[in-house]
């Protein structure tokens, strides 16, 4: 975000891409894909093995299915970006460089 706003103001582009980049749902989706993506990269990691039994296929799968359930009956991601977007949070919308 720091590249794109050195080039806001000769870019119309750039501008453009910045302005939908600094809103709270563009934070959220970030937020989840931090909490998601770990998870999803074990697995793939795991299938991309050299020689990958079909046993250990599915409680490669399963186990990620967990994580990812527990992401979403906890709700982590959403805690943690209410807690970003408060008022002492890190993403508080009095700093320049935030939403």
């Amino acid at each position: 975000m720091l590249t794109l706003k050195h080039f806001e103001e000769q870019d119309a582009h750039t501008s453009g891409l910045l302005g939908k980049m600094h809103n709270a749902k563009f934070i959220g989706v970030v937020t989840i894909m931090n909490h998601i993506l770990p998870i999803l990269n074990r697995l793939s990691c795991t299938l991309q093995q050299g020689k990958v039994s079909f046993a250990h296929i599915q409680p490669a799968l399963e186990k990620c299915i967990d994580h990812l359930n527990e992401i979403s009956q906890t709700e982590a991601p959403i805690t943690e970006l209410q807690s970003d977007l408060s008022p002492n949070g890190r993403l508080r919308q009095d700093r320049k460089s935030v939403v």
